[in-house]
């Protein structure tokens, strides 16, 4: 598999960075542009995932997939270290009485077992790192589950938008490849070190094929963490 460049990762890193904060504004055009125009609905494919009386989501972004869980009745906390993106989300979702928090994922301002789902779409390197990962499995219930969706693609493009898409930015960004062993090798693997039961799905959605990660917290691996798999 044809891996990034590493100039390109850091660049995809570096604008990944900005539209997060100095630019959040323009999120949802870019996400839109970049996916042409599915980005919106691949991150709302993993709503049948999210079971449970309460639920985390980390890097809430512009608030889609809160209003959708809000909207149901489900309770749901957002946190983001972006104030850009929080002030984002919650202008769009203030009239549901959102619970958005302004912090990092390396210290949840959360007690133990307070979750029964922890979910992340299409989150940055942070969601693996040691520190995110104890994090999440001392704040979610026992047999409670992590849910990341790593990325996705564009695999049989049709109208224009799709082609320019598909032959462009996620071109250009390594994002059109497979991401089957990139997901294996950059999330399932330290999600399985950190003491969580792992699978990896990928799923077919307008146009695309999502993958999903899926993470269920194993109380009796809770001195494994970070052991070597």
């Amino acid at each position: 598999m044809l891996r990034r460049p590493v100039y390109l990762h850091r660049l995809y890193l570096f604008l990944t960075e900005l539209l997060y904060h100095q630019l959040a504004w323009s999120y949802d055009l870019v996400a839109a542009l970049v996916s042409a125009g599915h980005w919106k609905d691949w991150g709302l494919s993993i709503l049948p995932d999210l079971s449970g009386n309460r639920i985390l989501e980390l890097g809430h972004g512009p608030g889609h997939l809160q209003a959708a869980l809000l909207q149901q009745g489900i309770a749901i906390v957002g946190l983001d270290k972006s104030p850009q993106m929080t002030k984002q989300a919650h202008q769009r979702i203030r009239r549901l009485n959102p619970s958005l928090v302004h912090g990092d994922a390396f210290h949840l301002p959360f007690a133990d077992e307070t979750f029964d789902r922890v979910v992340a779409t299409f989150p940055t390197h942070y969601i693996t790192a040691q520190e995110t990962l104890v994090e999440v499995f001392r704040v979610l219930h026992p047999d409670g589950k992590v849910v990341v969706i790593p990325g996705a693609r564009l695999t049989t493009p049709r109208g224009m938008p799709e082609r320019f898409a598909s032959a462009g930015i996620f071109r250009l960004f390594g994002l059109s490849q497979d991401w089957s062993d990139l997901a294996h090798n950059w999330f399932v693997k330290p999600i399985r070190q950190a003491g969580f039961e792992v699978i990896m799905e990928r799923r077919t959605h307008k146009s695309g094929e999502i993958f999903i990660i899926i993470g269920k917290k194993q109380n009796g691996n809770s001195n494994r963490r970070f052991q070597s798999s």
